[in-house]
Parts: structure tokens; C-alpha cells; sequence
């Protein structure tokens, strides 16, 4: 296990779940360091002096040596170095597909977080989002995936965690994974990782609080 890292969010799966996620897979021990939703001034200000940008800097990653690392793809990416999970760097196609299912990722949600009733979106959009949208980008990841039991390569990498991460976290109110046996059985072996499993099982993530019906669908869910 590596030096402890410390990563500031919110005590909530959200933007920072692929970066715990991926900080477990490379072996990274990790601190979580949380705020409460929304954010007091005085929080925001702290984060803008570790983070150095404008913007609040979280989710921020801070190393034992004091590195600092902002921008959820930029940390993702970073971590994923960090805990070996990328494919070669001198093979360009398979950088490419890396960067292609990560940014499928970010479609999946940008589109779940316009379609949450406990952020304000209308009824109908969240009913599109789980009928229409949601098995649509599933079925977008399933037809690249193929037969093949990881994105990348032979072996798990940031991008089947981003996948993991962007499907059950994100699609937590609308699962409808049956119908796509390739991607259910990828979202299986990444919660069979060992150090995944682990983290998934551990008191860290018990306490976040998780996207599910109600954060999908309202109170009435």
C-alpha cells in the first residue's frame, strides 16, 4: 500500500466515486476528506487555495508529497497512472479507445445530472433518461466492448472502472442491465476485483451517500 493520499469531496458518490474507485484498484490508500453539500464560504476558500484555479477544486486529490491534483478527469487520469491502470503508453489505438469510453462516461453523466428530480428536472425528462437515454448509452458501450472481456486491452484498467461507475452510480435509479448480458457481466468482474470488492464492502463507502430512486425520481420513489 502507497502512502495515504487525501482526497477532498463531498460525502457522496458523485464526480469523486471513479477516483475512489480507481484509488482502491491501484492499491492507493486514500483519505477522504468531506464536506457538507453546498459548501460553506469558508470551505470553498480553502479549496481555492489548495487547488490554485477559481473554480471549488473538488474533487482534489492531495498526495503524501504534497502534490495537488484538480479537475475530476485530470485526477482520474492521474490516479490511474499512479495505480498502473492504463494501457501501454506507446500504443495509440488502445490510448484512444482509453480516452474515447472515458468521455462515453462523461455523456452518461452530464445526462443522469440533468435528469435528477432531487436537482430540479422535470418528470418527463427523468422518464426519457431511464427509458430512452440511459439503455441507449449501454447499448453504445456494449456494441464497443464486443466479446471482449475488458475495453482496453487484457485486463482492467481506468476505463472498465469509469464504465462501472457511470452505470451503477450513476444509472443507480434506472439498472436495466439484463437485456445487455456483455456489459452486466464487465460490471460484474470489476466488483469482483479484490481491492475493488474490498473498498465496496468497507466502511469508506459505506457512508457516502449514494445516487438511488430518490435522487432519481424524487421523494415519492
Amino acid at each position: 500500500m502507497t502512502a495515504i493520499a487525501k482526497l477532498y469531496y463531498f460525502a457522496a458518490t458523485g464526480k469523486g466515486n471513479q477516483i475512489r474507485l480507481a484509488l482502491a484498484a491501484g492499491g492507493i490508500d486514500f483519505e477522504d476528506v468531506n464536506a457538507t453539500f453546498p459548501p460553506s464560504e469558508e470551505q470553498v476558500k480553502e479549496w481555492r487555495s489548495i487547488g490554485q484555479n477559481t473554480t471549488t477544486n473538488v474533487p482534489m486529490l492531495v498526495t503524501a508529497d504534497e502534490k495537488v491534483y484538480t479537475q475530476s478527469s485530470a485526477v482520474l487520469r492521474a490516479v490511474a497512472r499512479m495505480g498502473n491502470l492504463l494501457p501501454p503508453a506507446d500504443d495509440d489505438d488502445l490510448q484512444y479507445t482509453l480516452d474515447k469510453i472515458l468521455a462515453d462516461c462523461e455523456d452518461i453523466r452530464e445526462a443522469a445530472y440533468g435528469s435528477f428530480a432531487m436537482f430540479g428536472a422535470a418528470k418527463e425528462k427523468t422518464d426519457t433518461f431511464v427509458s430512452t437515454v440511459f439503455p441507449m448509452h449501454i447499448g453504445n458501450l456494449e456494441r464497443q466492448l464486443g466479446d471482449a472481456d475488458y475495453f482496453v486491452g487484457s485486463k482492467l484498467t481506468v476505463a472498465d472502472i469509469s464504465v462501472y461507475d457511470a452505470l451503477v452510480n450513476f444509472g443507480a435509479g434506472c439498472q436495466t442491465f439484463e437485456d445487455f448480458p456483455k456489459i452486466k457481466a464487465l460490471l460484474d468482474r470489476v466488483a469482483a476485483d479484490p481491492k475493488i470488492a474490498a473498498y465496496l464492502a468497507g466502511e469508506q463507502f459505506a457512508v457516502l451517500m449514494k445516487f438511488d430512486k430518490n435522487v432519481m425520481f424524487g421523494a415519492e420513489a
